[in-house]
């Protein structure tokens, strides 16, 4: 009379229902003793943001915070043009930076170079030492390549 299967349909209910999302439910409101519902969203009892006055708007926290911004970036770039005037300040060279950037891959290099040569085996302090201050250098090396390929701009004192 029934069909048989070779599917355990008790795992497969099981697993669907471990597996699947509670359904969430839509936010109501009971308005009299007998039970009447409505739906609170279009019953204007809760506030939808979109009506509100200053919906749209920047924020004035947000306004205040790139005033303060610009304000400073003004500031450092009169400080810069004073030094400039000065002549405390210099800006680099393409051929300078360049140069500055290039020794630094070199010095990298050779640090890298004696790194590898250390033995693999750190068995004494010395050692240990050895190879912890040459990885800080190569880190710092690496950070002052990386931080003079990113800005192109770099300024001297003399």
């Amino acid at each position: 009379m029934g069909l048989k299967t070779t599917r355990n349909l008790i795992c497969v209910n099981t697993v669907k229902n471990i597996t699947s999302f509670p359904k969430i439910p839509t936010k109501r409101l009971v308005d009299t003793c007998h039970g009447d519902t409505f739906n609170l969203i279009t019953s204007g009892h809760e506030p939808v943001y979109v009506h509100k006055k200053d919906f749209g708007e920047v924020p004035k926290y947000l306004t205040r915070r790139n005033e303060e911004m610009m304000r400073a970036q003004d500031e450092y770039d009169h400080y810069v043009a004073e030094c400039f005037r000065k002549g405390d300040l210099r800006q680099l060279t393409v051929e300078e930076h360049k140069a500055i950037v290039d020794g630094l891959k070199t010095n990298w290099e050779d640090i890298q170079e004696q790194y590898n040569s250390l033995p693999v085996v750190t068995d004494t302090l010395g050692k240990k030492y050895r190879r912890e201050r040459m990885e800080g250098v190569m880190k710092q090396l690496e950070i002052d390549i990386d931080m003079l390929e990113k800005h192109r701009v770099a300024y001297i004192g003399k």
